[in-house]
């Protein structure tokens, strides 16, 4: 617990002095936007932001980058791409463009999450054995196909 004056409360937190680095998801997105891609999972990356964005009014500067692409310990073959979208607006627009890829055959984009397949058998990761169920939240993982089928998150 951490003292936060403006509320006058401890909060859970970390001092300062404790904090190693600070990681910005929106540069690290624009860093593996502008370099060489050094393998298919940042090929992919690139692929699927040209396709978005083609598509769509948005832009680097909507975007930013999580998981193990940010902390740099993916793996090319087996991690997904996890992405950030910044501004309600743009969450709402990128839903919507999306959508029409997913609809369009001519795109390489499918709705991963379209059936309860991908996730049939699993459990919902809190030990209750109960099953996963599919989600409905704003963002859905996707699937892109270049010379293989990629996810995207």
């Amino acid at each position: 617990m951490v003292a936060y004056k403006p509320l006058n409360k401890k909060v859970l937190g970390v001092k300062k002095a404790n904090i190693a680095q600070i990681r910005k998801p929106n540069e690290k997105f624009g860093e593996l936007l502008e370099k060489e891609p050094k393998d298919e999972l940042l090929r992919h990356l690139q692929t699927v932001f040209a396709m978005v964005t083609a598509c769509s009014s948005l832009s680097k500067a909507n975007f930013g980058i999580f998981g193990s692409l940010l902390h740099g310990f993916y793996h090319p073959k087996f991690s997904d791409i996890d992405l950030i979208i910044y501004g309600r607006w743009n969450a709402n627009h990128i839903r919507e463009v999306l959508n029409d890829l997913y609809a369009d055959s001519a795109s390489s984009l499918r709705n991963e999450f379209e059936t309860d397949e991908p996730i049939n058998g699993k459990s919902d990761g809190y030990g209750s054995g109960r099953k996963a169920r599919s989600s409905t939240s704003a963002f859905r993982r996707i699937s892109a196909k270049a010379s293989q089928k990629r996810e995207v998150r």
